[in-house]
């Protein structure tokens, strides 16, 4: 906690002597009852790592890892008789953000970068700004984040939900997050009690807005994150050479990334079956073919990293193959199908969750194979000012 307070306070110290913060600042005395006022949204650093194919793993914690990646946002009136199979291109009312002002027929979220400068959101569709509706009504704010390209078809909107139809592919991220209020929004020093009563019953909505108080999001990690290390024993596994590593998991999931219940989003993979999901290399490709060469060196215990990270759905263990090659003097190739059954001492890899699977490699048929939980975090301090005014309520 003191981490984050010092950095919050450095950050908005460099905000404001340093930086040039573009971002709404709302001060009532100025603003009339009706007048339209933008969304701004801040989003929250992911943690250490962000998957996705093209870039690899990305190990930095703050908002450059967004760059050149793309969030789906949603905004829906927060009423119990709201209906979030509405769209925003028809004008209800029930659906304040999603993508289909941008391109017709889209039912998935509004498409946005993140400003690695000030960890607020850029639309990236035909508005440049999007407005709340005059008034307080509250708004609840979803966002997800896939690598990959979701067709409209495998978006399901209904009155409570909106769901996803996925293939996970073992080579990039699955996230999401719900905004709400922040321990430093709701401490603002300016607020009394009662203003933070109306704080928790009108945010987020153009009265808010008008106290600048925005929609924060943190994404959450969905998946189970392997990444793999593997060295050889002894001599007489020079030259073996990693051919594929493949482990069987489920792959088919529904994605709900907004529910009038936020506890509900998230992946769902009942009734999948499994499936093998390769490893691949960081950028997404087949694994290299001949590249992943293992060489004895007497008294080196370092091991090697190989290719990308592997992702998965959360599960008790895994069947994981590893399959090798070693070409002989005479010129023959032999091959192995080695089974490997991954388990942790917690009992389960749950959702988030990030494992180093590391691999003494003795010959074709001899692999020794430890398994080391890691750390992986889910979203991370925002890297912006509080944006506070003395005359602030």
């Amino acid at each position: 906690m003191k981490i984050r307070r010092y950095l919050t306070a450095l950050a908005f110290y460099a905000v404001t002597v340093g930086c040039v913060d573009n971002s709404y600042k709302g001060i009532v005395s100025e603003m009339s009852a009706d007048e339209e006022l933008p969304v701004h949204i801040i989003v929250g650093d992911p943690g250490d790592i962000l998957e996705s194919k093209g870039t690899g793993a990305m190990e930095d914690g703050d908002a450059a890892v967004w760059k050149g990646k793309t969030i789906n946002v949603f905004a829906f009136k927060r009423d119990l008789n709201s209906n979030y199979s509405n769209i925003s291109a028809e004008g209800h009312d029930d659906c304040l953000i999603d993508g289909s002002c941008d391109r017709k027929g889209c039912l998935g979220g509004k498409e946005a970068t993140v400003n690695s400068e000030d960890s607020y959101i850029t639309w990236t569709g035909s508005d440049d700004l999007v407005y709340y509706k005059p008034g307080n009504q509250p708004y609840d704010f979803f966002a997800y984040y896939t690598d990959n390209e979701i067709a409209d078809s495998d978006i399901y909107r209904s009155k409570e939900d909106v769901r996803i139809k996925l293939d996970i592919d073992g080579c990039s991220d699955i996230m999401s997050a719900y905004a709400s209020l922040t321990e430093e929004q709701l401490g603002r020093p300016v607020f009394s009690d009662m203003d933070r009563l109306d704080l928790n019953a009108y945010s987020f909505s153009a009265w808010s807005a008008k106290r600048n108080i925005h929609p924060v999001f943190y994404f959450k990690h969905h998946l189970v994150r392997f990444n793999f290390e593997m060295k050889a024993g002894w001599d007489e596994s020079d030259e073996i050479i990693i051919d594929s590593l493949v482990i069987v998991s489920k792959r088919k999931a529904i994605f709900t990334v907004a529910h009038k219940n936020p506890s509900r989003t998230g992946l769902d993979f009942t009734g999948s079956p499994y499936e093998r999901t390769p490893l691949s290399e960081a950028d997404g490709s087949p694994l290299r073919e001949d590249y992943w060469k293992l060489t004895y060196t007497p008294g080196n215990e370092d091991m090697i990293p190989i290719a990308g990270s592997l992702m998965v759905a959360p599960d008790m263990k895994y069947d994981a193959y590893l399959y090798l090659k070693q070409k002989m003097s005479t010129g023959e190739v032999k091959t192995h199908e080695n089974h490997i059954n991954l388990t942790c001492e917690e009992g389960r890899f749950t959702a988030g969750s990030h494992y180093l699977v590391r691999a003494n490699i003795y010959g074709l048929t001899s692999v020794d194979i430890t398994v080391t939980l890691d750390q992986w975090k889910d979203g991370g301090n925002v890297n912006v000012g509080s944006d506070k005014f003395e005359d602030e309520p």
